[in-house]
């Protein structure tokens, strides 16, 4: 195989990490829609998570390009589209908008975890793992605040 058609050809790993890459693409489209959204507690909290995924991906696609990998941008137009559907489910459940929202943020960050969690087990420099495990870190934090917010929003008697 010539130097130029395997750069053409992406490993398991980079092809794992492409795949992180477009997972939090989706999860980071969805809070920008939330951030939009009327209720401030919510557009407040997809805010915060907005900035700290997108410092979390930046070092990760930095760590792959400096690997000499290249990372793929994802799929907005897919993230869009997903993005939109989370909307309409939010519209027409009749569980309170926030909370759906939320769960639905929550369903998105637990697939980035499966697809971290396929990344660990492939071959990666140990800067794309250090920053691999950064992204999970972001991401577990955010699962556990979503997971209060949703309570919060499906009991609102039931907050402290």
């Amino acid at each position: 195989m010539s130097d130029s058609t395997s750069q053409l050809i992406k490993t398991p790993s980079a092809a794992a990490c492409d795949d992180v890459v477009r997972a939090v693409g989706e999860l980071y489209e969805l809070y920008r829609t939330l951030a939009d959204q009327q209720e401030e507690a919510l557009g407040a909290l997809a805010d915060h998570h907005r900035v700290e995924l997108a410092e979390a991906l930046g070092a990760f696609q930095a760590a792959r390009r400096a690997d000499g990998d290249l990372p793929a941008a994802g799929d907005l137009e897919l993230a869009q589209w997903k993005s939109l559907a989370a909307r309409i489910k939010a519209l027409i459940a009749e569980a309170p908008e926030s909370a759906v929202f939320a769960e639905e943020a929550l369903a998105r960050c637990r697939e980035i975890e499966a697809r971290i969690a396929a990344v660990d087990r492939q071959s990666v420099s140990d800067a794309v793992l250090d920053a691999l495990r950064r992204l999970a870190r972001s991401v577990e934090h955010q699962v556990k605040s979503l997971q209060a917010f949703a309570r919060s929003a499906r009991n609102p008697g039931d907050s402290p």
